[in-house]
């Protein structure tokens, strides 16, 4: 609204910016007259010229809100100007300002597209007046349009920006109009899903109103634009046989006296998919907890029972109807053991506890319990706690059991023990005199060859009822001890100690470093393996002793030695007990010994080239190799 020195006039005006009009007009007088008028009048902005052909020109360079043109001008007209300006798509206000037969020309100007017609004839400040209410006009319409397709081109990138697929139909069910989504997404079942939505709105309206869709658009009240309808879900199959369910939600406006309806069609897949998993999850956590073997009570952070499991009524007697709101420790509880339960309690607040305790069933008799329980945490908040009983009375019995036979294996295995050491002391004692008075008779009385190989078969009988004495004693240790790591080196060491002439063989130690979980019994078969290749390799010069690692699982121990070695036909039996050439005991010990070990042993050397016993022994077993060996 403004206020003119030709009159008071007042105009809406829809932008702040001068309005900018390009004035075409062959008389250089009258252009610079009108350029003051209307500039005195309003906020514009005059740009004149005084023919068609400069109009044009200056068209190509310039942007202008309204076209100002005389009728009658040298070379072309008016006419002729604004149909030159339709032909090229310029679609700026054209304003008509001449006076030339105002009928004649007016009816040819608005038929072929002018925005207004204007007789310049009449008086200044009317004719001004007029004009530049025209142009106010003309401008105002011209950034209207422009508005309203900005706004179209920012409401089309929302539309088209949301993920979900957007469509609208008109009042008998046909999709008129959709985003980008939809064309992407859904548009392949466009039919599908009109069809559902015809099928909705019949079936939403005709059960309330006992109306079609089309009335039911028509039932919005007092003309609101927005209906709040209900939501459906469809399966839509796309032409690979894939389904999508999607979800379709509902709303209406009117246009110009239609109505239409807006549905929102949202893609809920992966919520169905994730719906479905969560269900599936809590059915299998119900059945869990419903079926579980285990008696399972669940209670608030007072420790009011919540809930019980059917093994919680079947173990103890008690219903959740019985039991629901009371404390778990004022129902099942031993009033003796109140104290530790409050404990238990504390103990749990804090994580899982596990444990045997003694319970109280409904008819108050006493039962062995064992207590599993801990916290029941939802956002980082304990809402409650959760105890497991599972009933061990019957274990409780067994284990009393197996301790009480325990303890009487333990006193037999000490009383033969300690026999078997006595018996073997005095037996010792005893083949001691027979030594001493074999050897005083050799030395006092004159001994006859005959005699002599009697008095040798004695003295071997002697040796070898040493040797099972020192088996017996070595079996009994079998087990005994508690496995270590030990130094394979060290023990084969230990075991040359024992021997005062190893008749000139040489003993390759390579496993000084190499550490075991054994016991000092592996002394004892290095000692039996050194033994038997001093004693029947024959031709014995060397033996050897060294570790392979065979994997990432185990390693290989060997013993081997240069003498004759052990044939095929022993083979199959070298480890049983009383097989061999001595008494039959030695290997079968080691065999023992490695079953104690975890460790394998097998004799895979070659008849003539000598004896190789390997010794497989677990990776777990390997505490630590000298890697410089």
């Amino acid at each position: 609204m403004f206020e003119t020195a030709l009159g008071e006039t007042k105009f809406a005006v829809i932008s702040n910016d001068p309005i900018s009009v390009l004035h075409v007009d062959d008389d250089v007088a009258f252009l610079s007259i009108a350029k003051q008028c209307l500039e005195m009048q309003a906020d514009i902005e005059v740009e004149s010229v005084q023919s068609v052909q400069e109009a044009l020109e200056m068209l190509k360079t310039k942007k202008f809100d309204v076209i100002v043109s005389d009728y009658q001008m040298n070379g072309k007209d008016g006419l002729e100007f604004l149909s030159e300006i339709k032909a090229t798509g310029i679609t700026i206000p054209f304003i008509l300002f001449s006076g030339k037969g105002r009928d004649e020309v007016a009816v040819k100007a608005l038929n072929s597209g002018a925005f207004r017609y204007i007789d310049k004839r009449g008086a200044l400040d009317a004719t001004y007046a007029e004009l530049a209410s025209c142009i106010l006009q003309a401008a105002n319409y011209t950034r209207a349009q422009a508005m309203l397709k900005d706004r179209e081109k920012r409401f089309r990138a929302i539309f088209d920006s949301c993920i979900d697929a957007i469509l609208v139909l008109n009042d008998v069910g046909e999709i008129v109009y959709s985003n980008k989504a939809a064309k992407d997404k859904v548009y392949y079942a466009k039919d599908q899903i009109a069809e559902a939505l015809n099928k909705h709105f019949n079936k939403q309206f005709a059960s309330t109103y006992e109306q079609n869709m089309h009335d039911g658009f028509k039932q919005l009240s007092d003309g609101n634009l927005l209906m709040t309808g209900k939501t459906v879900e469809l399966a839509l199959k796309n032409t690979s046989g894939k389904t999508t369910i999607v979800e379709l939600s509902f709303s209406a406006f009117i246009e110009e006296g239609q109505w239409f309806g807006v549905s929102i069609v949202r893609d809920v897949s992966d919520r169905k998919r994730q719906e479905q998993e969560l269900e599936e999850s809590q059915q299998t956590l119900k059945a869990l907890f419903a079926y579980n073997p285990e008696a399972i009570v669940f209670t608030d952070k007072n420790s009011r029972v919540t809930d019980v499991n059917r093994s919680f009524t079947d173990l103890f007697g008690f219903t959740l109807e019985d039991i629901k709101g009371q404390k778990i420790t004022d129902v099942i509880v031993p009033e003796e053991l109140k104290k530790e339960s409050r404990t238990i309690q504390r103990l749990i607040a804090k994580g899982p506890v596990t444990l045997s305790t003694k319970r109280k069933r409904r008819d108050g008799t006493i039962i062995d319990v064992s207590l599993s329980g801990g916290p029941l945490v939802v956002k980082g908040k304990i809402i409650g706690f959760f105890i497991n009983y599972q009933d061990i009375s019957n274990l409780i019995i067994v284990q009393n059991v197996l301790s009480s036979a325990l303890s009487k294996a333990e006193l037999l295995n000490e009383k033969i023990v300690v026999l078997g050491g006595f018996t073997r002391h005095d037996v010792r004692n005893k083949l001691g005199l027979i030594s001493g008075n074999l050897y005083l008779a050799r030395k006092k009385c004159k001994i006859e060859p005959t005699l002599e190989k009697y008095f040798s078969d004695i003295d071997e009988s002697i040796k070898n009822i040493c040797d099972i004495f020192d088996f017996a004693k070595t079996y009994e240790m079998i087990g005994v001890e508690e496995l270590v790591p030990v130094d394979i080196g060290k023990m084969v060491q230990n075991a040359l100690s024992f021997f005062s002439d190893l008749k000139g063989v040489k003993v390759e130690n390579q496993c000084i470093g190499f550490e075991v979980i054994a016991d000092s019994l592996l002394t004892r078969v290095f000692y039996n393996l050194i033994d038997n290749s001093l004693k029947y390799g024959e031709k014995i010069s060397t033996i050897h002793i060294f570790a392979q690692k065979l994997g990432e699982d185990s390693v290989k121990l060997c013993f081997r030695d240069d003498g004759v070695g052990i044939d095929k036909c022993f083979k199959e039996h070298l480890f049983e007990r009383g097989f061999g050439k001595g008494t039959g005991f030695g290997l079968y010990l080691i065999r023992k010994i490695c079953e104690v070990y975890g460790w394998k042993v097998n004799e895979n050397g070659q008849p003539g080239q000598g004896a190789q016993f390997e010794f497989t022994i677990p990776a777990a077993k390997v505490k630590w190799i000298n890697k410089s060996k």
